[in-house]
């Protein structure tokens, strides 16, 4: 899945962040119901940190990241999933943003084996 993000007002740029929810059912949840119900996953990205911050497998773990979203332009990026791990990284390039193991059991992702 590859997908772009763009600040549209640059004076977010410190407090810019974009979320990317995978669902099985296309429902109308908050946060906490996405989580409580592990119907879903959800990504986070902003230009402190990103990572998977629902339906990780383990603990919440983000990593760092500076200026991924940028108001002159659109930053591309690629997410891939196989064997139970989700991968997002820069569209072309082979350095991950982030690697997590994803729960497998009643999301979207643990049907498209």
């Amino acid at each position: 899945l590859t997908f772009g993000i763009k600040l549209w007002d640059s004076d977010d740029y410190n407090l810019a962040s974009a979320r990317l929810v995978l669902s099985l059912y296309a429902l109308p949840l908050n946060r906490k119901e996405l989580k409580d119900s592990e119907i879903g996953i959800e990504i986070f990205v902003s230009n402190r940190e990103v990572g998977l911050t629902i339906g990780s497998r383990g603990k919440v773990e983000l990593e760092p990241s500076i200026g991924i979203i940028k108001s002159a332009t659109f930053t591309f990026l690629s997410l891939t999933w196989s064997s139970g791990y989700i991968t997002l990284s820069y569209e072309g390039k082979t350095t991950s943003l982030f690697i997590n193991e994803f729960k497998t059991k009643g999301n979207l992702l643990g049907y498209l084996k």
